[in-house]
């Protein structure tokens, strides 16, 4: 089971568009789709494995600040503009950022991977 890591003191705006300057945000809910390969090698006797992502989608839960979180208030989920005249909670990873393609390509593990590329992705959006 994977622990939720917390994103402190980052820029949220809301569907509002109010700015909370020190939100403490967590990616609530992630899914991906991945393309798995086996490649038999006969030098080898084995399988030659590769891991493609080809998407990552997730969403955010935050709170205003972290004086609400201490204080038991349950966190929000963040909803953000569609650019088709609504709004949605589902964010998806830009898988072409420089920081995202390192932390793909690294060694964590696959659910680790995911979680910090949501994360990454967030930060930038938020920048």
């Amino acid at each position: 089971m994977t622990a939720i890591k917390e994103i402190p003191r980052i820029k949220i705006t809301d569907e509002y568009g109010m700015d909370f300057q020190s939100a403490v945000a967590i990616i609530f809910n992630s899914s991906e789709t991945t393309q798995r390969t086996l490649a038999g090698n006969e030098e080898t006797n084995n399988y030659d494995e590769s891991e493609d992502i080809k998407s990552i989608a997730y969403e955010v839960n935050y709170w205003y600040d972290p004086s609400k979180k201490a204080a038991g208030f349950r966190s929000r989920p963040l909803a953000v503009d569609n650019g088709k005249g609504g709004f949605t909670r589902v964010l998806e990873v830009d898988l072409t950022l420089a920081a995202v393609i390192n932390i793909l390509e690294g060694t964590l593990s696959h659910n680790d991977k995911i979680l910090q590329a949501a994360q990454t992705d967030l930060t930038h959006r938020s920048a």
